[in-house]
């Protein structure tokens, strides 16, 4: 099942709605166990150590890297955490935003319009502020004194001097 689909659809059918339900659930529980073997694996531990360590079942941490469990008690998931030194968030991902609270998209845009405001003011108080594209333009042909297509430039010699055939260090004949 398409979860964005029907997410923004907005089904209203019983049927559905419990399938969408538990396409969501399934959805999470790989993602709680994606999570948790890419920590447990950061660490180089076995599923048997992270259980030892976080004392619990190595059942348990079968269970839910295999997404055999719906939802895992919240002391198993602290205790795996705190194992792994992360956070709750790390296995179990971002808690859903409380209502009215502003999600994680809508949190990112009022930091960028906040981070927009702060450079707008940076730049106001620069005196010689000029948009960037002023300063970026190419020099146009000619406009050093000569022109790369008729006028080669020099080569620089690169370390001592060389010396013409038939001269010595001091620039006297050897003859």
């Amino acid at each position: 099942m398409d979860v964005k689909r029907v997410q923004t659809t907005g089904w209203t059918n019983p049927a559905l709605t419990a399938r969408f339900w538990a396409a969501m659930e399934d959805q999470q529980r790989q993602e709680r166990a994606k999570a948790l073997i890419r920590l447990r694996k950061a660490r180089g531990w076995s599923a048997e150590r992270l259980a030892q360590e976080a004392k619990v079942s190595s059942k348990t941490v079968s269970r839910i890297e295999t997404a055999d469990v719906d939802e895992p008690h919240t002391g198993t998931i602290k205790k795996l955490a705190v194992a792994l030194d992360a956070q709750i968030e790390d296995i179990n991902g971002p808690a859903p935003p409380m209502e009215g609270e502003p999600g994680p998209i809508e949190r990112l845009e009022n930091r960028l319009e906040k981070m927009q405001e702060s450079l707008e003011q940076l730049l106001a108080r620069l005196p010689e502020a000029r948009p960037l594209s002023t300063g970026a333009l190419p020099t146009p042909p000619g406009a050093l004194g000569h022109d790369l297509a008729t006028d080669p430039p020099k080569r620089r010699s690169r370390g001592r001097k060389r010396n013409p055939p038939g001269e010595d260090a001091t620039g006297d004949s050897a003859k």
